[in-house]
């Protein structure tokens, strides 16, 4: 019979008819290309969005609002006002962790400059060591401060206490000893910058001091031991620190080192602060620039200090709980500091603080009644810590500081 004429005259196919054919998925694939494209950066932008709110919820920011009122016995003018209350300082913090990572930083605004306060990277080692880099509080004496009162002591005024620097440091704590290593390259700025919260050598090449002091020293190479053995009833530290004192005028490298020996004693509701600290500024200064004074400075304000002496701490404090209101606790407190100065025709410094610190939720009020000899800030002059001959005498400063932190 053969084969169907119909079979028989079925053409064979064009190779376009293939190409036309395999060709229709991929048009299929292109036409719904951009929906998965839209859905795959919809999605991933939802990740990103989910992923940045997590790492906001890991970042903490804290704050506080201060104002002072004070009234000085030296001042005629701001008695005859019977004081003056002023804005003292705005601050913003801001602390944060992220991929073992641990971030911190704050910045202060005050009523005469703004300033960082300090601000590093921090990375966890293990479950007791940690790495810093960046600029932080140097660990030396006693932490974090070896006062109660608002105005500190002694030591925070010649920079051996609450100062930061720019460097590393490592903190480790085995058993009862804590262990803090640091290296600081310089201080947290130039050296020309009076612009800052902690205490340095200062250059006042540039504008000198109001006693007129002009030299070029800067804190160089900074080398911090601190070792602090937790007692039953409070601690028991030693502190070492030596470093290079640069003079850009001779080009030469002088030194400077201190040690500090400290105790804290927590007895219940007593707690007390001791400590003795010997220091040596060796500046290597030109011909004619009196080596027995170091200048430094912080918040606008250069100043002389004695560049070998000792300090001697002595505080006591008592805290009461109390349920007035918002009052939660009150520390009545009496903080001693005592510069003998190594010259011997230089007259001593010291700071007598009787205060009360108020605690109320998120309101501190500190209560002081100052009484300095020799104290830059308690009547005296620049050389206040250095030759000391232009305000031998007490004066006295009663001074309230009331701050909001958040």
């Amino acid at each position: 019979m053969g084969t169907p004429a119909r079979a028989l005259s079925t053409p064979t196919p064009h190779k376009n008819y293939w190409y036309k054919n395999m060709n229709m998925p991929s048009k299929k694939l292109l036409s719904i290309a951009p929906a998965i494209l839209i859905s795959s950066l919809a999605f991933s932008a939802e990740q990103d969005v989910e992923s940045r709110l997590q790492a906001l919820e890991k970042v903490n920011i804290s704050g506080s609002f201060r104002s002072n009122f004070t009234v000085k016995d030296y001042d005629d003018g701001q008695k005859d006002r019977s004081g003056d209350a002023n804005f003292n300082v705005f601050t913003l913090g801001v602390d944060t962790e992220s991929n073992g990572l641990r971030f911190s930083g704050q910045y202060r605004w005050y009523n005469y400059m703004d300033t960082i306060h300090h601000m590093y990277v921090a990375a966890k080692l293990d479950e007791d060591s940690e790495i810093q880099v960046g600029v932080m509080k140097v660990p030396f004496g006693i932490l974090p401060y070896e006062s109660n009162n608002y105005w500190f002591g002694i030591p925070y005024y010649l920079g051996f206490n609450d100062d930061y620097d720019s460097g590393i440091k490592y903190l480790t704590q085995s058993g009862n000893l804590d262990i803090q290593v640091g290296f600081y390259m310089s201080s947290e700025f130039a050296a020309s910058n009076a612009n800052r919260y902690s205490i340095d050598v200062l250059n006042s090449s540039g504008s000198g001091t109001s006693t007129g002091k002009v030299e070029s020293n800067e804190e160089t190479n900074q080398f911090n031991l601190r070792l602090a053995y937790q007692l039953e009833n409070g601690e028991l530290g030693l502190s070492t620190q030596y470093g290079q004192l640069y003079n850009s005028t001779t080009e030469k490298d002088g030194d400077h080192w201190a040690v500090a020996l400290h105790h804290l004693g927590k007895y219940g509701p007593i707690k007390t602060q001791l400590e003795y600290i010997h220091y040596e500024f060796n500046p290597e200064n030109p011909d004619g620039v009196d080596d027995d004074t170091i200048v430094v400075g912080a918040f606008a304000d250069k100043y002389e200090v004695a560049a070998k002496g000792d300090i001697a701490v002595v505080n006591l404090s008592y805290d009461v709980p109390v349920s007035m209101g918002a009052v939660s606790n009150l520390r009545f407190y009496n903080d001693y500091s005592h510069l003998i100065k190594d010259n011997s025709s230089f007259k001593d410094s010291q700071i007598n603080t009787l205060g009360v610190a108020v605690t109320a939720g998120s309101l501190y009020v500190n209560v002081d009644f100052i009484m300095a000899k020799n104290g830059i800030y308690g009547g005296g002059g620049s050389d206040s810590y250095s030759q000391g001959v232009t305000a031998n005498d007490w004066n006295t400063r009663f001074n309230i500081n009331a701050g909001y932190y958040f």
